[in-house]
């Protein structure tokens, strides 16, 4: 991989300025059929303060994202803190290009060092690539008891749940 004019930062939402906001909401419509706007609406929404945004840049242009939500779940009536791995998007002329390594060895970094358990949802496409950072797939069944009552359990009716722990 070539880093000439690569630059990484690692933003909490009030640190991201307005013009950085609009490249990620460029982005993700890239990625997701959403618009512009709808995407600005649920970052509002679901972008919390101490949520980290791992941007990557190429000269001024996003080329990479990805959000460490910092997320509270009742557990067997118990508060546990996760840290919910989400959004890992590489535009799309820049992929295969080992970019979306270097990202998930910065977060996967991030969550070894948090004392936080950590958890994704992710299409069956994408299990071995996080397999290979050390995720392992959860049930159904145990991501419905974890999930339990959170705005979180419709993802499994869709997608996998990874669960990683140091």
């Amino acid at each position: 991989m070539n880093f000439k004019g690569l630059h990484l930062l690692i933003q909490k939402k009030n640190q991201i300025n307005n013009k950085t906001l609009k490249k990620i909401f460029s982005l993700k419509k890239e990625h997701y059929s959403y618009s512009i706007l709808s995407q600005k609406k649920w970052f509002e929404e679901n972008i919390k303060s101490k949520d980290l945004n791992i941007l990557f840049f190429l000269n001024k242009n996003l080329i990479g994202y990805n959000v460490l939500r910092d997320i509270n779940i009742r557990f067997l009536k118990k508060k546990i803190n996760y840290l919910l791995f989400d959004t890992l998007i590489i535009k799309k002329k820049f992929r295969g290009k080992g970019y979306s390594k270097f990202i998930m060895n910065i977060s996967m970094t991030i969550l070894t060092n948090s004392n936080k358990k950590s958890f994704l949802f992710c299409e069956k496409l994408m299990i071995p690539f996080y397999e290979n950072y050390g995720w392992k797939v959860i049930t159904r069944e145990k991501g419905k008891k974890i999930l339990k009552n959170s705005q979180f359990t419709l993802h499994l009716n869709k997608k996998f749940m990874l669960f990683y722990k140091r």
